[in-house]
């Protein structure tokens, strides 16, 4: 008698343990499509442009774009940048 109580348990855990599984596996799918959602929503979004009538387009660049002897600094403060120059060659990358 005890001996199938036991046996009715154990059978039990290993019957319920796969479902309990499923069911993890299934909130985490739906938490996954939910954050995806929420990052194609972003991807999606357009640049929010603030209504300055002095913004100039630029126009098509053909070459590079170079900034010579640039100097940086908060008002009051000491320079943060100083005398940096830098270009970019047309069709490449910089992280400034």
């Amino acid at each position: 008698m005890v001996g199938d109580l036991i046996a009715f348990v154990g059978y039990s855990g290993m019957f319920w343990t796969p479902l309990t599984n499923i069911g993890n596996f299934y909130n985490a799918i739906i938490n996954a499509t939910a954050y995806l959602e929420r990052i194609f929503e972003m991807m999606d979004e357009k640049p929010a442009v603030p209504g300055d009538p002095n913004i100039v387009e630029l126009p098509n660049i053909k070459g590079k774009v170079a900034f010579k002897n640039v100097a940086f600094g908060y008002e009051g403060e000491e320079k943060v940048l100083d005398n940096i120059h830098c270009s970019v060659h047309r069709v490449k990358q910089s992280l400034l």
